[in-house]
Order: C-alpha cells, then structure tokens, then sequence
C-alpha cells in the first residue's frame, strides 16, 4: 500500500509539470514514445517540458544504418577511452583501463568498477532481474563524449534547476526529483535498455559515507543506447530522429525483491 500511495503522489506531482495550456499542444506530438510512463508521465527538456500518460514505449524493429553508425561511435568513443570490450582487448591495443559489457544492445560501462574491491561490503547487492530499487540519472542525447552530451531529463535537482531557469514554460515545484524506483525489467517507467543495463550492477547499502565509515558506494553506470532500441526514427521533441542516448546512472540501492504473485 506505501508504495502505490508514493506512485500515486508522484502522478499527481509529474502531471502538473507543466504550465496549464502546455501540455495539451504537446501530447499528439510525443504519443507512442515513452522515456517515463506507465500514467506517470513524462518530462523532457525541448523549450518546455511535456508531459502524456500513455504507457507505450517505441523500439524500432531491428539495426539500421544510422543504427549500426551508432554503435560504431559509441565504440570508437570507448576504445579511445582505453576500455574494451569485456574478454576480446585486441594483442595491440594502447591503453586498457577498463572494460565494456554489451547486453542485448545495450553498451554499459562501469565507470568505478576498478574500485569495487575497495566499495565491497557485505550488506551491498548485485542487481537481479525483479529487483526493486531506486537510483538517480541524467539522460543525454549522447554527442560523441559525455562531456559534448545534452541532458533532457534528469531527477537531479541542479541539472533540474539548470534546465529550468532557461524554459519559462517549467514548472520546478512539480517536476519531480526523487530516486526514481523501479522494478527492474518490467517496468513501464523508463526504457527497457535502461533496466537491461543495470541487472549485474552493485546497489549501495543505503550509507552514501564510505569516506568516513567504511559504507559502500554503488556503481556509477554509463548506459550507451543506440536509436534502435532507443526512440528510432522518431523526433521527440528536443531528442532528435535517430539519436544516441547516454543514461549517467548513480546511487543505485536495493530496496526488495518484488513481490511473487
């Protein structure tokens, strides 16, 4: 029951995103896309944010060119990194600072993994499919670096705050910036690919102070999603046709396992 009431505040909290008059110009536009959904809404950052209830997510059915020209760039951005594919690091390669993983399309790299010994605590959890947990994210169109990458949408209060102080159309108090909690691969909240990418990351143990007593930290997750199993071939508003997306995902925590029917 708690947690139907929490879904249901942040309902009623999304839906009034936007200024009154906003929404209804916008809806048509964005039907049949969704990056947050399920009748929560969404919101994303395109000169106003928009807000529809639809619970529809888009895949495009299968890779194409611009699809395939993606994954080459999201490649070539991690190799120049000095991070390979996990277990295929080329005889030849310059630098290997890390590693990769690619799951059902998805490109997923660890960013502090090389700390998880030094993070390592009993109480920690790796992420099952079933799992519930929250996290905080920045989702970006991904332009070649995450440094070149544009954010719009995000539930971390100064990117919020950024994105709002130069769209008059906002409406801060209701946009929400909670951890957004999650089942993890079945939920109609966010993308497929985005729950796909964080089964096998470690969850923080609900202590965020590892500096001063030893608590864990989670992983942070750098989530590559090319337009095939992103929003296709549909602009959507400030995202355009065909786009890269790169999720920042961090402070990852295991809240349960869900329920069994």
């Amino acid at each position: 029951m708690a947690q139907h009431e929490r879904h249901g505040d942040r309902r009623r909290r999304t839906a009034r995103i936007l200024r009154p008059g906003v929404v209804a110009a916008l809806v048509s536009r964005v039907r049949g896309i969704a990056l947050v959904s399920g009748g929560r809404g969404v919101a994303l950052a395109a000169g106003a944010v928009t807000m529809f209830a639809a619970a529809v997510s888009t895949v495009a059915c299968g890779p194409d060119e611009a699809s395939n020209q993606a994954r080459d760039r999201i490649v070539n951005y991690l190799n120049n990194e000095g991070l390979w594919e996990r277990g295929n690091v080329p005889d030849d390669a310059k630098t290997n600072i890390g590693s990769f993983d690619i799951i059902g399309g998805v490109y997923r790299h660890i960013v502090n993994e090389t700390s998880r010994d030094n993070r390592f605590d009993p109480s920690s959890h790796t992420v099952e499919e079933g799992d519930v947990i929250t996290f905080m994210f920045d989702a970006r169109v991904f332009g070649g670096s995450p440094e070149n990458s544009t954010t719009f949408y995000t539930n971390i209060a100064s990117l919020r705050n950024q994105i709002v102080s130069n769209n008059p159309d906002f409406n801060a108090e209701y946009w929400p910036i909670d951890p957004l909690e999650i089942t993890v691969g079945s939920d109609p909240q966010i993308l497929k690919a985005v729950q796909m990418a964080l089964v096998g990351c470690q969850t923080d143990n609900g202590d965020l102070t590892d500096d001063i007593d030893g608590g864990v930290k989670s992983d942070q997750v750098h989530i590559f999603i090319p337009p095939d199993i992103a929003f296709g071939k549909r602009e959507f508003l400030m995202v355009p046709a065909n786009s890269t997306l790169l999720f920042v995902v961090t402070d990852i925590e295991f809240i349960e396992r869900a329920a069994t029917p």
